[in-house]
């Protein structure tokens, strides 16, 4: 059985099914991208701002790093991608109507990136953050609480107010291999997979 043959892992039918179903709960919980002009932090390459683009999201994608961004841009041409840094965002103010920062706020200097996003966003413009937690199916790990409390705190001494704050769990359910396995025509049971799900915790803050 070759590569192309086993089909049990498409990463990117996996990343549409995935990001698909959180925008749906995130609609649910009414935080709304279609056609709203939506800044994405640490885009990456690009697999969630092109769920937001078919989920009509005015989306602009932002990265600090030229090879991801090249590889956003070959995954989805008709996509805005900028490269930059979360805490001096290259935006006019008021230039979007939601910033999503996607498994990524653990990674900024948080205070500077609330300025920034506070000076980019419009009068009523909604920041959302997502936690994201994969666990195996043979672990016992429970998911960690909403969020550290630390950032709590950076919200309320900066003036954000909290609007909304959810969980997205078993978000995707699929068996994924433990190692590499798409080397020399190897045979799939060879090889030990497991059964992964993916949580989410979610916030929305406004200025």
């Amino acid at each position: 059985m070759s590569s192309e043959q086993i089909g049990a892992v498409d990463p990117q039918h996996e990343a549409s099914h995935k990001f698909d179903y959180f925008l749906q709960k995130c609609e649910d919980q009414g935080t709304t991208v279609c056609r709203r002009k939506v800044l994405a932090l640490g885009c990456g390459d690009g697999a969630f701002t092109n769920a937001l683009f078919h989920h009509e999201a005015h989306v602009t994608g932002l990265d600090c790093s030229t090879k991801k961004l090249a590889d956003a841009k070959s995954r989805n041409p008709n996509i805005t991608y900028r490269k930059g840094d979360a805490e001096h965002l290259p935006f006019e103010r008021d230039s979007f109507d939601v910033v999503i920062a996607f498994g990524v706020w653990h990674l900024f200097d948080r205070p500077k990136v609330l300025s920034e996003a506070s000076r980019v966003l419009t009068e009523h413009g909604t920041l959302l953050i997502v936690s994201e937690k994969v666990l195996s199916a043979n672990e016992n790990t429970e998911t960690a609480p909403f969020f550290p409390e630390e950032w709590y705190e950076e919200w309320e001494d900066t003036k954000w107010h909290i609007n909304n704050q959810w969980s997205v769990e078993d978000v995707s359910s699929k068996w994924f291999p433990e190692k590499t396995f798409f080397q020399n025509d190897q045979k799939l049971n060879q090889f030990n997979l497991v059964e992964v799900e993916t949580h989410y915790n979610c916030i929305t803050l406004q200025k």
